[in-house]
């Protein structure tokens, strides 16, 4: 092997023919060109699958939101339980759920272990929003 690997390549590329360099120099242009667009588009295709899969969780909540009405009205807690087990094992996106009254006790949720205790403080909204997002660490995964 040579010493000086630069000026041996350098001096293979100026014996090669001008149509080759041409090639080579197109070729290299296009493989940077595809490296960078590759990159910018995973990018954006990744936050708008981000995006949607947010929208999904705000609609299926709204949906879940609409069908527990009558449930808690009638104080109707077994169907209660069986709407959000339904939505937490018909949808592999969904890690948990859990539903609150207006005072902010827990009427029924779908953790085996119990229900944990900073994830009301955690998902507190304001009264004038629609619904809130945020990203929680469980000690295992970022889930919103």
């Amino acid at each position: 092997m040579s010493k000086r690997p630069i000026e041996d390549l350098l001096s293979y590329l100026r014996r090669l023919r001008f149509r080759t360099k041409i090639a080579i120099s197109i070729i290299v242009i296009l493989l940077l060109f595809g490296i960078v667009l590759s990159l910018v588009i995973g990018r954006f295709v990744s936050k708008a699958m981000l995006e949607e899969k947010q929208a999904k969780a705000v609609s299926l909540s709204i949906m879940v939101a609409s069908r527990a009405v009558e449930p808690i009205l009638s104080y109707d807690f077994l169907s209660l339980k069986n709407l959000i087990d339904e939505t937490v094992r018909l949808n592999r996106d969904v890690s948990y759920a859990f539903i609150l009254d207006k005072q902010g006790e827990v009427l029924v949720h779908t953790f085996v272990d119990g229900f944990p205790s900073g994830l009301v403080e955690a998902n507190v909204g304001r009264v004038k929003d629609a619904y809130k997002r945020q990203l929680i660490y469980t000690g295992t995964e970022l889930i919103y």
